[in-house]
């Protein structure tokens, strides 16, 4: 068998994730204080116990008792309220209309992805040589592999205004978060854009003992076959076995994440596999947006500005032909000459939303069209 090969978990971060990984990675080393106190209580009640066997009189200290049990209380109380400040990382998002409903339509293919019978994380894979097959119901290779599963959680310690769906495997979870994959092991914290994400989803036949309830039977075999396929009839013990068809799906990137899931539904792998390329449409597109709006606010602060500027001391009278204005929304600035739209347009100042107006024209223009 042969493993299947994967990285460190804390080897796994992208440039934006350092700083939230590195508080991440700190706060899971430390100890909790009320871990500590409960500590402190088991070894005053084992001391309390033993005072107690050892006294010659016999009398149980019920007052000293009470007055432990309330330096308890007092110093689980003040645990609480230190480890939510020292161990608890708060995650908030300001999400648009938009994208709120691109992350819950992915969130939605996650659950319906969850809702399968069985999720399987493949962690070996070998191959059966052709002695061999008969012995293996006639497979050509052989599996091993752990259950997995998918809910909507956050990862302990982790405040948010959101709940991302996560993987759960037998040794990473993977939270979806909406601006990248944060990935949980015994390792640490590791993170993945959604860009770095490498998807591949495919169709496999497994011959399994019983077939879950939601899978597609596509066959029938024997736990050992003769050369011909059919059962071999020397064996007593051979049962019939169900060829399912579980959809597969490969999450990994160039760093070393290597995750292979089975699916007992055929559909779920390629429509959670769309789903997060869609996402991530969705992200590069209103990423896009944002920077438009940006520059474009940029652009328009900077020709009012250069409007506020100019005082009747510094104008140049100019003809009427020559009075050009801009127009930025209901806003209008102006006038300036010829040269300077020009040369604003050349070094790209102006948002191509602007609009042109001089005498000569009876209508604002797009100032892409001033010649």
């Amino acid at each position: 068998m042969t493993q299947l090969e994967r990285t460190n978990v804390a080897f796994l971060t992208d440039a934006s994730s350092t700083e939230l990984l590195d508080g991440l990675n700190d706060q899971a080393k430390r100890v909790s204080l009320v871990k500590v106190v409960n500590l402190l209580l088991l070894i005053a009640v084992g001391i309390g116990i033993w005072s107690y066997a050892q006294s010659p009189s016999g009398n149980f200290p019920v007052a000293a008792a009470a007055s432990i049990f309330a330096c308890y209380l007092l110093l689980l109380l003040g645990a609480y309220y230190a480890d939510l400040s020292r161990l608890q990382t708060v995650l908030m998002f300001d999400v648009t209309a938009r994208f709120q409903a691109a992350y819950q339509n992915l969130l939605a293919t996650f659950e319906v992805a969850g809702n399968c019978t069985e999720i399987k994380c493949i962690r070996a894979e070998g191959r059966v040589t052709a002695d061999e097959r008969k012995y293996h119901a006639g497979a050509s290779s052989e599996l091993e592999w752990k259950s997995g599963q998918i809910q909507l959680q956050l990862p302990s310690r982790i405040q948010s205004n959101v709940t991302p769906a996560c993987l759960a495997t037998d040794r990473d979870n993977y939270y979806f978060f909406p601006d990248r994959v944060l990935i949980k092991s015994d390792d640490g914290f590791g993170s993945v854009s959604f860009d770095a994400l490498q998807l591949k989803s495919d169709l496999e036949r497994v011959i399994v003992r019983r077939a879950p309830a939601d899978a597609k039977i596509v066959g029938r075999t024997w736990r050992y076959v003769n050369k011909s396929g059919g059962p071999d009839k020397r064996f007593s013990d051979n049962p019939e076995l169900p060829i399912v068809e579980y959809s597969s799906l490969r999450i990994s990137n160039q760093h070393g994440l290597n995750e292979l899931l089975y699916f007992s539904q055929s559909s779920a792998a390629d429509h959670l596999k769309n789903a997060l390329e869609r996402f991530r449409k969705d992200i590069a597109d209103l990423q896009k947006e944002i920077h438009s709006q940006e520059v474009s606010a940029k652009r328009q602060a900077t020709v009012a500005a250069k409007a506020k500027d100019v005082t009747p001391e510094q104008e140049t009278p100019l003809s009427i032909t020559e009075q050009i204005y801009l127009g930025v929304g209901e806003a209008s600035y102006g006038p300036y000459d010829r040269a300077t739209i020009e040369e604003w347009l050349r070094t790209k100042q102006l948002d191509e939303n602007m609009l042109f107006w001089n005498e000569q024209r009876q209508e604002w223009l797009p100032v892409t069209q001033f010649q």
